[in-house]
């Protein structure tokens, strides 16, 4: 997906208007900077195309998650098979009706970065497929370009725990003495 950032919006205007001038007055100077700012609309369209490219995302817990109890993910980004680094990504992941994000300032080629990320599981059971995207406004902020991503979790998040005190006291109300 791409998307047109205000600052984009702003600099394609004043393109607009500079093409605009030099077709007017046929002024060589403006010409040259129609072509200048043209060129960097194309090069910040593939300068974003392979930051995007070939770059995978993974959430696995850090920690046992229970359910109402803050829990630690780790999310890893990684550029395997890539000549160029993933710069400044941004992921945003929908899990338990709950949005997490998180930025990747920069992805080594063929290298892995990894995250600690907090999170609040709402209800416990099995944790499926998580819907996430992953995108980046590399190299000039003119536009963000995105991709949707479908991450297998295959992780479960745990009942919410009883305060010790509690069982303590089931047990010692239900049990006979001569019971073990």
């Amino acid at each position: 997906r791409l998307r047109i950032t205000r600052e984009g919006k702003v600099f394609l205007l004043l393109t607009l208007g500079v093409g605009i001038a030099a077709v007017n007055t046929g002024n060589n100077l403006l010409y040259l900077a129609l072509s200048a700012n043209l060129a960097l609309v194309t090069l910040s369209g593939f300068l974003s195309e392979w930051t995007l490219r070939r770059v995978s995302l993974a959430l696995s817990p850090a920690s046992d998650p229970f359910a109402g109890c803050e829990a630690l993910l780790l999310a890893s980004c990684s550029a395997a098979g890539k000549r160029f680094p993933g710069m400044s990504l941004a992921a945003s992941v929908r899990l338990q009706g709950g949005d997490l994000s998180f930025r990747f300032p920069d992805v080594p080629p063929g290298g892995r970065v990894t995250r600690v990320v907090r999170f609040l599981p709402a209800c416990r059971g099995r944790v499926g497929t998580i819907p996430a995207a992953l995108s980046t406004r590399f190299p000039f902020a003119l536009f963000e370009k995105s991709m949707d991503l479908d991450l297998p979790a295959g992780w479960a998040v745990y009942p919410c725990p009883a305060p010790s005190g509690e069982w303590r006291q089931i047990l010692l109300d239900s049990s006979a003495e001569e019971d073990p």
